[in-house]
C-alpha cells in the first residue's frame, strides 16, 4: 500500500530554503511505497522545477488565490481540502513562517480526516511589508495551532519558539536543514574555473546567497561593503538571489558608486559551484530559523560571518562568527575588519564535522520519513 504525503506551502520562488529542503527530500525519496506531492499558494516561477519534481513522481498543485485576503484564505482552505479528499493523502506536512498561513491548511487537513498533520516552522520573524499587521495575526493564531493535535516541528529552537506557544515547547521536534554535503565540498578546481569565468581572479569576493528581501538585510551588507571598498578597491560583493528589493538595492549600489564591485547574479541551480568562488560568506540577516545558505557555505568550507540575530546553532564549524548589526560606525567597521581577516583563512574540510552535527541530507530525509508513520 502506497503512503501519500502532501507538502503544503512550498514553491520555487527565489529558490528559497524551504523549497531546497523539500526538494532535497523528494529527490532522495527512493521508496516506491511512498509518494510526495506539493501544494503551493504561489505559482512556481520555473516550469523546469516542476518537470524535475514530476520525474520523482511528485505532482505540484496550485491551491492559492488572488482574491482579497479574507477570501484568499478561504479559497486556500477549500482547494486544499478538496485536493486532500480527492487524492486521499495520509499525511499533510505544512511548512510556514507564520501561524496564520498554517491555519487554512490545518483546517483543511483536520476536516479531511488525514492520519497525521505536521506543522513545520522555518523562521523566527516576519518578512515583507505590513509587518505589524502580520505580527498581530501571527500572535492571534499561534496559540490555536499550538494546541492542535498536529505534530510540531521546527528547524531550530528559535524557530520553534517563534511559531509555537511556550506551553508546548517540550513537544517540538527539531529537524536539521540537512544538505548533500559531498555536493558542496570544497573543490579548488571548480573554484578556479568559476573565478576565471566571472573575472574574479585576484579579487576579495564577499558572498551572500538569499532572497533580496528585508529579512536578509542586504542594505546593511552594502553599507559594510562600501566601507570595505575604501580599504580594498578590488573587493567584489557577490549576491546570489532574487527578490522584491532588487531594484532598490541596485539603486543603492549605483548611488554609492559600487556598480563595478557588485554582482547581482540572480538565482542559480548550481549554488554549490558559486560558493566555491567566494572568499568569505556574509549573512547579516534580521532573523533566521536555521539558514540553509549558511549550512551550504560551511559545507563548502567557507569562513562564515553571521548576524548576532541568528541562532548560535547556525555556527556549525569553528570557521564561523556572529557579529551585531546595529547601524553604527563601530559595527560596520567590525564587519569590515572581520571580512578582511576571515577572507585570509583557508577553505576547510567540513563534511565529517557537519555529519556529526546531523546536517547530512540522509539524516534529514530519515527524520522526515519518521514523521510519516
Amino acid at each position: 500500500m502506497v503512503t501519500k504525503i502532501l507538502e503544503c506551502n512550498v514553491d520555487d520562488i527565489s529558490k528559497g530554503g524551504v523549497y531546497s529542503l523539500v526538494n532535497n527530500v523528494i529527490q532522495h525519496n527512493l521508496d516506491n511505497k511512498r509518494t510526495i506531492d506539493i501544494a503551493s499558494i504561489a505559482e512556481f516561477e520555473d516550469k523546469n522545477d516542476i518537470d524535475e519534481l514530476n520525474k520523482k513522481n511528485c505532482s505540484v498543485f496550485f491551491v492559492g488565490s488572488k482574491r482579497s485576503k479574507i477570501l484568499r484564505f478561504y479559497n486556500i482552505y477549500k482547494k486544499t481540502r478538496a485536493l486532500i479528499i480527492n487524492k486521499k493523502y495520509d499525511y499533510v506536512h505544512i511548512h510556514s513562517d507564520t501561524s496564520y498561513i498554517v491555519l487554512p491548511f490545518l483546517l483543511a487537513a483536520k476536516n479531511s480526516k488525514v492520519k497525521k498533520v505536521i506543522i513545520h516552522s522555518h523562521a523566527a520573524g516576519l518578512d515583507g511589508s505590513h509587518r505589524k499587521i502580520k505580527l498581530f495575526l501571527h500572535k492571534l493564531f499561534k496559540n490555536y495551532i499550538s494546541k492542535s493535535t498536529a505534530e510540531l516541528v521546527a528547524c531550530s529552537d528559535v524557530a520553534g519558539k517563534w511559531m509555537f506557544s511556550s506551553s508546548v515547547q517540550d513537544k517540538v521536534k527539531i529537524i536539521n536543514n540537512g544538505i548533500d554535503l559531498r555536493k558542496f565540498k570544497y573543490n579548488p578546481e571548480i573554484r578556479s574555473k568559476v573565478r576565471t569565468k566571472l573575472n574574479l581572479e585576484n579579487k576579495l569576493v564577499v558572498g551572500n546567497v538569499g532572497r533580496l528581501a528585508f529579512q536578509k538585510n542586504h542594505i546593511f551588507l552594502i553599507k559594510v561593503f562600501k566601507k570595505l571598498v575604501e580599504t580594498n578597491p578590488n573587493a567584489i560583493l557577490f549576491l546570489v538571489g532574487e527578490g522584491p528589493l532588487k531594484n532598490e538595492l541596485k539603486g543603492l549600489v549605483k548611488n554609492n558608486n559600487l556598480a563595478n564591485n557588485v554582482i547581482f547574479y540572480g538565482t542559480s541551480s548550481h549554488v554549490e559551484n558559486l560558493l566555491q568562488a567566494m572568499d568569505v560568506f556574509a549573512l547579516p540577516s534580521h532573523f533566521e530559523g536555521l539558514p540553509i545558505a549558511g549550512v551550504e557555505a560551511q559545507a563548502a568550507g567557507l569562513p562564515t560571518i553571521f548576524s548576532k540575530e541568528i541562532s548560535a546553532s547556525a555556527g556549525l564549524i569553528n570557521n564561523s562568527i556572529f557579529l551585531p548589526i546595529n547601524d553604527s560606525k563601530k559595527d560596520i567597521n567590525n564587519w569590515v575588519e572581520t571580512i578582511i581577516n576571515y577572507s585570509k583563512r583557508p577553505h576547510v574540510e567540513t563534511e565529517e564535522e557537519l555529519k556529526r552535527e546531523g546536517y547530512s541530507i540522509d539524516q534529514t530525509v530519515s527524520s522526515f520519513f519518521d514523521l510519516y508513520q
